[in-house]
């Protein structure tokens, strides 16, 4: 399980993610996502829905109606892509939750 090293900051071992990059859609059954709008345009970000007690995602600190804004900077679609990276350490997220900008940090250990 992902340990909670300071406040939004936790360690995962790699081994804990494989299953999720040999099966990317394991996660969707976890998790719905569903592309947050404005104004009826999608914003590129992602609100997070339906999350199982046991999810990955909510043993990092995550939540329904977490709103999903960049992965390392990124789109949050990108995110398969970014966590199968071999050389990735880090995995920096950027949320929002009641409106309030968040961010979580992980750690990833061989």
């Amino acid at each position: 399980n992902p340990k909670k090293v300071r406040p939004n900051t936790y360690a995962i071992d790699k081994t804990e993610i494989e299953p999720y990059l040999k099966q990317p859609e394991r996660l969707f059954t976890e998790v719905g996502v569903r592309p947050q709008t404005k104004n009826g345009e999608p914003t590129g970000a992602y609100i997070l829905t339906g999350m199982k007690s046991d999810a990955f995602l909510r043993k990092i600190g995550l939540r329904d109606g977490d709103v999903i804004l960049k992965v390392n900077g990124q789109n949050p679609m990108n995110l398969m892509s970014i966590i199968s990276n071999p050389n990735i350490h880090d995995i920096h997220v950027e949320y929002q939750r009641g409106g309030r900008m968040q961010r979580l940090h992980l750690t990833l250990q061989e």
